[in-house]
């Protein structure tokens, strides 16, 4: 029996995925043109190669230091990330973000001085190729790995039931310690899929429903972030904590922060 990969058949229309499988959101939207699609079919070729140092059957541009050497081994199948399986696998599709107190000359998160906004835990010095090209390899900044924290919980009615936090373990740091104003934040990938739909939602549409929701008892904060492209201050819509205001600014932070 045929599935309708959507909330309900054909809930979205013109661009619902007539396929239930463990592709099913990988896939390009019927409803785009033939150009369209090819820049699907480029872009999710960039998504899923290796990159290199020097370009033989991958992508060319990796490194120094870095989290991981192609997009989708921290968003897998296009999809969120998950945590290491065991107590000694270093951390991979999360990151470490990192700042100190403060902020920076246009309100975000103030760089740390010697690590800058992320932890990278895999570098060149350790990723199999060989160093003609240089005497002073780059090493990574740290190993990163995860504990978990457990707490009994007891509702009304008397169950109890045992939850889990996750706490980032830093070790081996390469550039010194971190300090006592050091702030960190763990984050794991999130899914990327329809990230080209909430691009074309427009900014007016967003502050409606942080509108809305205000008179629900919501906080309803938007975040205005920095568009370094075009150099003024924008609606944030993209990451975690909607750090980034567009996708184009979204993939370059990516690739210098989790490719290097």
């Amino acid at each position: 029996m045929r599935r309708i990969f959507s909330a309900r058949p054909g809930a979205a229309g013109s661009f619902t995925i007539e396929r239930a499988d463990r592709d099913a959101y990988l896939q390009p939207a019927p409803v785009l043109d033939y150009y369209q699609r090819q820049t699907f079919f480029a872009g999710r070729g960039h998504f899923s190669r290796r990159w290199e140092v020097f370009a033989a059957n991958g992508e060319w541009g990796l490194g120094p230091a870095f989290i991981a050497d192609r997009c989708s081994q921290c968003h897998l199948r296009a999809g969120r990330g998950a945590p290491p399986q065991f107590g000694d696998e270093q951390l991979l599709s999360m990151v470490l973000r990192v700042s100190i107190k403060g902020s920076d000359e246009f309100g975000g998160p103030k760089p740390h001085p010697h690590y800058g906004v992320q932890l990278q835990n895999r570098a060149l010095q350790k990723h199999n190729i060989k160093y003609d090209y240089t005497d002073y390899p780059v090493p990574q900044e740290a190993d990163l790995y995860l504990d978990w924290t457990e707490t009994t919980v007891t509702f009304a009615d008397g169950e109890r039931v045992s939850l889990r936090a996750p706490q980032p373990r830093i070790e081996n740091l390469a550039f010194g310690p971190l300090g006592e104003e050091a702030q960190t934040s763990l984050r794991i990938a999130p899914s990327v899929f329809g990230l080209g739909l909430l691009e074309a939602v427009s900014e007016e549409t967003i502050l409606a429903i942080a509108q809305r929701q205000k008179s629900l008892g919501y906080k309803r904060r938007p975040n205005y972030v920095r568009d370094d492209i075009n150099q003024r201050t924008r609606l944030g819509r993209f990451g975690w904590k909607a750090n980034q205001p567009s996708l184009r600014q979204q993939v370059a932070a990516a690739a210098i922060a989790d490719l290097g």
